[in-house]
């Protein structure tokens, strides 16, 4: 009993010194490294910090006291209180240690007037807060408290309670916003446009940010609708006696494969090696894919993360081969990665891949396709589930739209690491929340998390890790619009739809066949 009581005492104290002294030490100095990345303009606004920084220190105090007084527990995850807290600043919000938290960064980042925290920083932690809620928190509450979660509703609270995965609250809604006005701004001054002189229309964007994130059920009720659609659209062709079947959403991998191979020969402006690094790419989801999950059921799959390995590698190959900095293939592979990924995901809804967990009846869609993965394998025909695929969408148009923001910037104010990093920060992040709602049988748990969950986290990581390397200034398109650009562009489109959404199906071979 003596040393598990002093066991439990030293994981407490590793684990608040992580989090209080180590981790805060750390973000202190990430944003002075990006401070050299990051030249943007910040607002003077003392008054504005400190009304931040108070209000935010406040809520994470008055968090911490009353889980330990009332939960009778700590603010640790690991070290959760006994009882559930509704009671004090809980009863106004659901996560204020959090949404304090975020007040303190933004506070901080005005204060010492830090680009670095302010544009990248902030927005990085305030997202990672919202993906730790959505993507573990929720659940782990859930599975602790059941029912009394259940029914807490903060005052602060759009329709839904804590307990039901389509809820919203006000902290949600708030980070959200900030997130926008911060990107706005950044955006603003990207375009070189004087903010005084445009504020009407910087609040006009803002307040279309802030509608939309109030009345998401709106919205969502329209995706979810086209998403089921597209869910039920497979449809096959056959040719050489059933042995070589052609699926229609091949127009979708096709056409990420095509503008996948247009943006990277246009970034490095070598069509030979684009192609290499398309079949690296496609080679290493498949490989991956297949050693986790390969079975006589599944013939070729693909796995996000082993299509990173693979592009990695194959950026290491065409550097040695043609000569091509890793930086601009690098850059390249970024700047592709996230428009590609957004048009595939439409091929992943069609074939029944990636697909979620089961979903309440406003927040879910249901397939019948008797060929979806969801049918054959999942065995979840007609359910509500998570459209988890367009999670993925909506997230990565506007991860395109933000990186190429950064590249197109004037005179390049922004390095090709910081570009790079923000990749794999923010690719880690809405992984993590995405992972965690993904239903498909052979999705694998590893300490309490999805595995996919983990190499999120490791993504996270190495990207803050990126952004602090000595990077060159981001580079320029060195590809030209010719004829051999447009072959490249078609013929990277007909390997990744070959790959993607042609197959024999007759065979028992692996890699031969896709499912259903």
């Amino acid at each position: 009993m003596v040393k598990k009581t002093a066991r439990s005492f030293v994981g407490k104290f590793l684990y608040g010194l992580l989090f209080v002294v180590l981790l805060p030490a750390f973000l202190f100095f990430w944003a002075s490294v990006l401070d050299n990345s990051v030249y943007l303009p910040v607002p003077d606004w003392k008054p504005a910090a400190v009304l931040a920084v108070a209000l935010g220190g406040f809520m994470v105090a008055k968090g911490m006291l009353d889980l330990v007084i009332v939960g009778k527990g700590l603010p640790m995850n690991p070290y959760p209180p006994q009882k559930f807290v509704s009671v004090g600043i809980y009863a106004w919000f659901s996560h204020p240690i959090y949404f304090g938290t975020g007040l303190l960064a933004f506070g901080l980042s005005l204060w010492f007037r830090s680009a670095g925290a302010l544009y990248v920083l902030t927005p990085v932690l305030i997202l990672a807060l919202i993906s730790l809620v959505f993507g573990y928190e929720r659940f782990a509450i859930m599975r602790v408290f059941g029912d009394t979660a259940r029914r807490h509703k903060p005052i602060f609270s759009l329709r839904g309670t804590i307990g039901q995965a389509s809820s919203f609250n006000l902290e949600t809604v708030s980070a959200i916003f900030i997130i926008g006005a911060l990107y706005a701004s950044a955006l603003f001054s990207i375009l070189g446009l004087d903010l005084s002189k445009n504020l009407f229309l910087y609040w006009l964007v803002n307040l279309m940010i802030l509608i939309l994130a109030v009345n998401y059920r709106s919205v969502w009720a329209v995706l979810r609708n086209l998403s089921e659609i597209i869910a039920n659209s497979r449809r096959d062709w056959l040719f050489f006696n059933g042995k070589f079947r052609i699926i229609n959403h091949g127009i979708y991998s096709g056409l990420a494969g095509a503008v996948a191979a247009g943006i990277m020969g246009y970034v490095i402006g070598n069509n030979l090696a684009v192609l290499v690094l398309v079949v690296c790419t496609i080679s290493g989801g498949a490989l991956f894919a297949q050693l986790r999950w390969g079975s006589a059921t599944l013939l070729r799959p693909y796995g996000y993360w082993g299509a990173v390995i693979g592009g990695v590698l194959g950026m290491l190959l065409i550097k040695i081969v043609f000569g091509i900095s890793i930086y601009q293939t690098l850059l390249a592979g970024v700047l592709c990665a996230p428009l590609a990924q957004a048009i595939g995901r439409l091929r992943c809804l069609s074939q029944g891949c990636c697909h979620g967990v089961a979903a309440p009846k406003d927040m879910g869609i249901r397939v019948w396709q008797s060929q979806s993965r969801v049918v054959v394998l999942s065995k979840m025909k007609g359910e509500c589930i998570h459209a988890t695929q367009t999670y993925s969408i909506l997230f990565n148009l506007w991860l395109f739209s933000l990186l190429f923001s950064l590249w197109l910037a004037p005179a390049h104010n922004f390095s090709a690491s910081l570009i790079v990093g923000l990749y794999f920060i923010l690719t880690g992040v809405e992984r993590f929340t995405e992972d965690a709602y993904r239903g498909e049988k052979q999705t694998k748990m590893a300490f309490g998390m999805q595995e996919n969950q983990w190499i999120a986290i490791a993504a996270l990581a190495a990207g803050v890790i990126i952004t602090m390397l000595p990077f060159p200034p981001s580079m320029n398109a060195l590809g030209a619009l010719n004829f051999y650009f447009l072959g490249t562009v078609l013929l990277g489109g007909l390997i990744t739809s070959f790959a993607m959404s042609m197959d024999f199906p007759r065979s028992k071979v692996r890699f031969s066949r896709l499912s259903g």
